[in-house]
Protein backbone atom coordinates (compact mmCIF):
# COMPACT_ATOMS: atom_id res chain seq x y z
CA UNK A 1 0.00 0.00 0.00
CA UNK A 2 1.36 3.28 -0.91
CA UNK A 3 1.99 5.90 1.68
CA UNK A 4 -1.30 8.08 1.47
CA UNK A 5 -0.58 10.36 4.34
CA UNK A 6 0.55 14.17 4.03
CA UNK A 7 -1.73 15.27 1.73
CA UNK A 8 -2.37 18.20 3.83
CA UNK A 9 1.40 19.28 3.44
CA UNK A 10 1.80 18.30 -0.47
CA UNK A 11 -1.33 21.06 -0.50
CA UNK A 12 0.51 23.59 1.35
CA UNK A 13 3.61 23.02 -1.02
CA UNK A 14 1.47 23.58 -4.29
CA UNK A 15 0.28 26.77 -2.96
CA UNK A 16 3.48 27.92 -1.81
CA UNK A 17 4.76 27.38 -5.13
CA UNK A 18 1.89 29.31 -6.61
CA UNK A 19 3.12 31.80 -4.39
CA UNK A 20 6.52 31.44 -4.85
CA UNK A 21 7.75 34.93 -6.72
CA UNK A 22 10.13 33.23 -9.46
CA UNK A 23 10.11 30.60 -11.69
CA UNK A 24 12.95 28.48 -10.61
CA UNK A 25 11.11 28.81 -7.18
CA UNK A 26 7.98 26.62 -8.81
CA UNK A 27 10.16 24.39 -10.69
CA UNK A 28 12.46 23.72 -7.53
CA UNK A 29 8.85 22.74 -5.60
CA UNK A 30 7.49 20.54 -8.31
CA UNK A 31 10.48 18.81 -9.34
CA UNK A 32 10.80 17.52 -5.42
CA UNK A 33 7.23 16.17 -5.84
CA UNK A 34 7.99 14.81 -9.39
CA UNK A 35 11.13 12.92 -7.90
CA UNK A 36 9.30 11.30 -5.20
CA UNK A 37 7.30 9.47 -8.04
CA UNK A 38 8.01 5.74 -8.77
CA UNK A 39 10.38 5.28 -12.24
CA UNK A 40 8.19 3.31 -14.30
CA UNK A 41 5.28 5.19 -15.43
CA UNK A 42 2.50 2.52 -14.64
CA UNK A 43 3.49 2.52 -11.03
CA UNK A 44 2.81 6.46 -11.45
CA UNK A 45 -1.02 6.50 -11.68
CA UNK A 46 -2.32 7.11 -8.06
CA UNK A 47 1.07 8.01 -6.32
CA UNK A 48 -1.00 11.08 -4.82
CA UNK A 49 -4.63 10.57 -3.99
CA UNK A 50 -6.33 13.89 -3.36
CA UNK A 51 -10.76 14.32 -2.79
CA UNK A 52 -10.32 17.33 -5.00
CA UNK A 53 -8.24 18.36 -7.98
CA UNK A 54 -5.58 20.84 -6.30
CA UNK A 55 -6.59 24.16 -7.62
CA UNK A 56 -2.92 25.25 -7.09
CA UNK A 57 -1.58 22.26 -9.49
CA UNK A 58 -4.10 23.82 -11.77
CA UNK A 59 -2.82 27.22 -11.57
CA UNK A 60 0.88 26.06 -12.40
CA UNK A 61 -0.19 23.77 -15.53
CA UNK A 62 -1.43 27.21 -16.76
CA UNK A 63 2.29 28.59 -16.32
CA UNK A 64 3.85 30.39 -19.12
CA UNK A 65 7.34 28.84 -18.30
CA UNK A 66 7.43 25.72 -20.02
CA UNK A 67 9.55 23.77 -17.44
CA UNK A 68 7.09 24.59 -14.51
CA UNK A 69 4.09 23.28 -16.75
CA UNK A 70 5.82 20.30 -17.82
CA UNK A 71 6.57 19.45 -14.28
CA UNK A 72 2.90 20.40 -13.32
CA UNK A 73 1.82 17.91 -15.94
CA UNK A 74 3.81 14.85 -14.64
CA UNK A 75 2.74 15.54 -11.10
CA UNK A 76 -0.81 15.99 -12.34
CA UNK A 77 -0.73 12.28 -13.91
CA UNK A 78 -0.31 10.44 -10.72
CA UNK A 79 -3.05 12.43 -9.03
CA UNK A 80 -6.15 10.30 -8.47
CA UNK A 81 -9.46 11.35 -6.68
CA UNK A 82 -10.90 9.24 -4.21
CA UNK A 83 -14.62 9.65 -4.27
CA UNK A 84 -16.41 10.61 -1.15
CA UNK A 85 -19.37 7.62 -0.41
CA UNK A 86 -22.40 8.12 -2.54
CA UNK A 87 -20.01 10.94 -5.19
CA UNK A 88 -19.25 8.04 -7.76
CA UNK A 89 -21.59 7.77 -11.18
CA UNK A 90 -24.09 5.24 -10.63
CA UNK A 91 -23.52 2.88 -13.85
CA UNK A 92 -26.55 0.51 -14.94
CA UNK A 93 -24.94 -2.53 -15.60
CA UNK A 94 -27.84 -5.06 -15.09
CA UNK A 95 -28.28 -5.71 -18.92
CA UNK A 96 -24.42 -6.76 -19.54
CA UNK A 97 -22.90 -10.13 -18.75
CA UNK A 98 -21.44 -10.87 -15.78
CA UNK A 99 -17.92 -10.65 -17.66
CA UNK A 100 -18.73 -7.55 -18.64
CA UNK A 101 -19.87 -6.33 -15.66
CA UNK A 102 -16.58 -7.02 -14.31
CA UNK A 103 -14.77 -4.86 -16.81
CA UNK A 104 -16.89 -1.83 -15.91
CA UNK A 105 -16.47 -2.53 -12.11
CA UNK A 106 -12.70 -2.19 -12.90
CA UNK A 107 -12.37 0.49 -15.08
CA UNK A 108 -14.27 2.83 -12.15
CA UNK A 109 -10.86 2.48 -10.32
CA UNK A 110 -8.73 2.96 -13.15
CA UNK A 111 -10.61 6.12 -14.07
CA UNK A 112 -10.48 7.59 -11.01
CA UNK A 113 -6.88 6.86 -10.65
CA UNK A 114 -5.88 8.17 -14.46
CA UNK A 115 -8.66 10.10 -15.87
CA UNK A 116 -10.44 11.92 -12.91
CA UNK A 117 -8.10 14.30 -11.92
CA UNK A 118 -8.17 16.41 -15.37
CA UNK A 119 -11.76 15.02 -16.37
CA UNK A 120 -13.25 14.58 -13.20
CA UNK A 121 -15.43 12.01 -11.31
CA UNK A 122 -18.56 13.76 -12.55
CA UNK A 123 -17.13 13.95 -15.94
CA UNK A 124 -17.33 17.43 -16.65
CA UNK A 125 -13.47 18.02 -17.41
CA UNK A 126 -12.12 21.26 -16.39
CA UNK A 127 -12.34 24.82 -18.54
CA UNK A 128 -9.34 25.16 -20.70
CA UNK A 129 -7.58 22.23 -19.39
CA UNK A 130 -9.57 18.65 -20.22
CA UNK A 131 -12.69 18.57 -22.39
CA UNK A 132 -15.80 16.75 -20.45
CA UNK A 133 -16.83 13.11 -21.04
CA UNK A 134 -20.16 13.39 -20.35
CA UNK A 135 -22.19 13.60 -23.07
CA UNK A 136 -19.05 13.81 -25.41
CA UNK A 137 -19.94 11.92 -28.81
CA UNK A 138 -16.52 10.82 -29.08
CA UNK A 139 -16.95 8.82 -25.66
CA UNK A 140 -20.10 7.01 -26.95
CA UNK A 141 -19.60 6.82 -30.87
CA UNK A 142 -16.50 4.73 -32.55
CA UNK A 143 -14.77 2.51 -30.53
CA UNK A 144 -12.05 2.83 -32.23
CA UNK A 145 -11.64 6.30 -32.37
CA UNK A 146 -11.90 6.31 -28.52
CA UNK A 147 -9.14 3.98 -28.12
CA UNK A 148 -6.83 5.97 -30.41
CA UNK A 149 -7.33 8.90 -28.23
CA UNK A 150 -6.21 6.64 -25.03
CA UNK A 151 -3.71 5.39 -26.15
CA UNK A 152 -1.95 7.91 -28.06
CA UNK A 153 -3.74 11.29 -26.87
CA UNK A 154 -5.30 14.03 -29.06
CA UNK A 155 -3.75 17.69 -29.98
CA UNK A 156 -6.93 20.38 -30.03
CA UNK A 157 -8.11 22.13 -31.52
CA UNK A 158 -11.42 19.71 -30.80
CA UNK A 159 -14.76 20.38 -29.59
CA UNK A 160 -16.62 17.66 -27.77
CA UNK A 161 -20.00 18.37 -25.70
CA UNK A 162 -20.35 21.46 -27.44
CA UNK A 163 -16.85 22.78 -25.80
CA UNK A 164 -13.91 23.62 -27.74
CA UNK A 165 -10.58 22.87 -26.33
CA UNK A 166 -7.12 23.89 -28.20
CA UNK A 167 -4.54 21.80 -25.30
CA UNK A 168 -2.93 18.42 -25.58
CA UNK A 169 -4.12 14.76 -23.98
CA UNK A 170 -1.44 12.54 -23.76
CA UNK A 171 -1.89 8.94 -24.44
CA UNK A 172 -1.95 6.50 -22.10
CA UNK A 173 -0.38 3.80 -23.95
CA UNK A 174 1.59 2.19 -20.76
CA UNK A 175 -1.42 1.24 -19.33
CA UNK A 176 -2.47 -2.56 -20.23
CA UNK A 177 -4.60 -3.70 -22.85
CA UNK A 178 -7.06 -4.62 -19.52
CA UNK A 179 -6.92 -1.45 -18.08
CA UNK A 180 -7.60 0.77 -21.17
CA UNK A 181 -10.60 -1.61 -22.18
CA UNK A 182 -11.84 -1.76 -18.42
CA UNK A 183 -11.65 2.50 -18.17
CA UNK A 184 -13.25 3.08 -21.35
CA UNK A 185 -15.97 0.13 -20.79
CA UNK A 186 -16.78 2.44 -18.06
CA UNK A 187 -17.17 5.27 -19.51
CA UNK A 188 -19.36 3.77 -22.52
CA UNK A 189 -21.86 3.02 -19.64
CA UNK A 190 -21.38 6.13 -16.81
CA UNK A 191 -23.24 9.23 -16.86
CA UNK A 192 -26.40 7.61 -17.98
CA UNK A 193 -24.48 6.13 -21.40
CA UNK A 194 -25.62 2.96 -22.50
CA UNK A 195 -22.60 1.94 -24.99
CA UNK A 196 -21.28 -1.12 -25.65
CA UNK A 197 -18.08 -2.21 -23.50
CA UNK A 198 -14.58 -2.48 -25.03
CA UNK A 199 -13.02 -5.54 -24.92
CA UNK A 200 -8.76 -6.09 -24.13
CA UNK A 201 -8.51 -7.41 -27.52
CA UNK A 202 -9.95 -4.24 -29.44
CA UNK A 203 -7.64 -2.60 -27.52
CA UNK A 204 -4.56 -4.42 -28.89
CA UNK A 205 -5.68 -4.52 -32.19
CA UNK A 206 -5.59 -0.67 -32.15
CA UNK A 207 -2.13 -0.63 -30.86
CA UNK A 208 -0.88 -3.72 -33.27
CA UNK A 209 -2.22 -0.96 -36.02
CA UNK A 210 -0.26 1.79 -35.14
CA UNK A 211 3.07 0.32 -33.47
CA UNK A 212 5.55 3.08 -32.13
CA UNK A 213 2.83 6.01 -32.57
CA UNK A 214 3.96 8.89 -30.21
CA UNK A 215 1.90 11.57 -31.92
CA UNK A 216 -1.35 12.39 -30.45
CA UNK A 217 -3.87 12.14 -33.11
CA UNK A 218 -5.98 15.36 -34.25
CA UNK A 219 -9.37 15.67 -34.93
CA UNK A 220 -9.51 15.85 -38.55
CA UNK A 221 -7.73 12.63 -38.35
CA UNK A 222 -9.99 10.98 -36.00
CA UNK A 223 -12.76 11.24 -38.45
CA UNK A 224 -10.99 10.36 -41.43
CA UNK A 225 -12.23 7.52 -42.76
CA UNK A 226 -10.11 4.32 -42.28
Amino acid sequence: ERDRSGLSRRIALLEAAVACPSAWQQRAVLAGLSAALPTEPAQRAGFYVFAATPAPLVQLLASKDAEVAKLAQQVMAAVALRPDAGAAPVVDDSALSAEARALVGKGAVVFQSVCAACHQLDGRGMAGLAPPLRNSEWVTGDADVLVRIALHGVRGPIEAAGQRFDGEMPGQAYLSDADLAAALSWLRRAFGNQGEVIEPTAVKAVRDRHPGRAEPWTAPQLRAPR
